[in-house]
């Protein structure tokens, strides 16, 4: 739960009389709270929520903000008093933008660019802690799924005994739909567990994360069930030094540009440039992905990481019809470095497949 006042250096910078903040993930970091509809309005002198009767109660005994109801009226006379009202212009839709002009013709409407995510990116101590505790328990996971995966067992089963061994445990649920990957199925980035059966001799591809106090974890590692192929062997080699280059280059002042570009020159100096098909990695927190993002190209490449910053490090190589690698861990940005939260070795790991 983040203090208002952080906004207070915007609304001067931008000349505002106000700032408005509205969806479920943005209210949660303000408040704490889980909110599906409201409208959180921030001054100066400090400010105000505005939620309907399904949340007046909540809003009245455990928000940190005075709240009201949203009732038409009250809303309206709310905003009267206000000549310049801000909104994050890459967080609200055309649409509702377009109505609130509508419906507010003499208050000047301010898009402001991602004036949130700056913010956001910036973990405090208790957010770290809260990162910390997902990680932990993600890490976790990672090694409950290395004791069930036996010849025969198919991917949605692996992730069944996941969402088992995570609730068990206290978990909100997922942070993202597994990756449970088997096979050349590895070599799909972005692929959904299905009804692939495991195999000897086959890649594991696991891409994991877990919600722990509102806060997410993320983490990739790729073993094999048997001796892995020599191709896939090597290129796991790669990919492992790749992400060892990015995360000696990860510190406070480095562009994300060339935090991506350290990784990146490891695997094409190797020849496979053309099949490390993604961005680095991104920033993680209340969201599993979010703003900074650690890429090449884009409005972000030029933005530098701060300490404080969480963000994830997950270069990858991708055979068609053979397999593909991934390791990512996350990690907080320091001055000097970065430190891994996800604490699990990149070794290359063979497991067993007749014990």
């Amino acid at each position: 739960m983040a203090d208002i006042k952080k906004l207070a250096p915007l609304l001067k910078k931008e000349k505002l009389d106000a700032f408005l903040i509205e969806g479920e993930i943005p209210l949660l970091y303000f408040t704490g709270l889980h909110f599906s509809a409201g409208k959180l309005l921030v001054t100066p002198k400090g400010g105000k929520l505005y939620v309907d009767g399904r949340y007046q109660e909540l809003a009245k005994t455990k928000a940190p903000i005075p709240s009201s109801s949203d009732e038409e009226a009250i809303w309206k006379k709310a905003l009267s008093k206000f000549k310049r009202i801000g909104f994050d212009g890459d967080l609200m839709s055309y649409e509702r933008a377009q109505q609130l002009k509508q419906d507010f013709p003499k208050i000047e409407w301010v898009s402001v660019p991602s004036p949130l995510n700056a913010i956001r990116a910036k973990k405090t101590k208790p957010e770290i802690k809260k990162l910390e505790k997902a990680a932990k328990l993600g890490s976790e996971g990672y090694d409950y799924i290395l004791t069930v995966l036996k010849e025969g067992i198919s991917e949605k089963e692996v992730v069944f005994h996941l969402d088992r061994f995570w609730k068990e445990r206290g978990a909100e649920g997922f942070s993202f739909e597994p990756i449970i990957a088997f096979g050349e199925n590895s070599a799909l980035p972005h692929y959904r567990a299905g009804d692939r059966k495991l195999k000897k001799g086959e890649t594991v591809l696991i891409d994991i994360g877990v919600k722990v106090d509102d806060f997410c974890s993320d983490m990739t590692r790729t073993v094999y069930f048997g001796k892995p192929p020599a191709k896939l062997k090597k290129i796991y080699e790669i990919v492992r030094q790749a992400q060892k280059k990015a995360m000696d280059k990860i510190k406070t002042g480095v562009s994300m540009k060339d935090a991506d570009k350290a990784a990146r020159d490891v695997i094409e100096k190797a020849g496979f440039g053309k099949e490390f098909c993604h961005s680095l990695g991104h920033g993680i927190g209340l969201e599993v992905h979010e703003w900074p993002y650690l890429r090449a190209k884009g409005k972000e490449a030029e933005a530098k990481l701060e300490v404080g910053m969480a963000v994830t490090v997950e270069p990858g190589i991708y055979l068609p019809g053979l397999g593909g690698v991934r390791i990512e861990d996350t990690v907080i940005v320091t001055k000097e470095g970065n430190i891994s939260i996800t604490d699990r070795s990149t070794e290359l790991k063979v497991i067993d497949p007749d014990v």
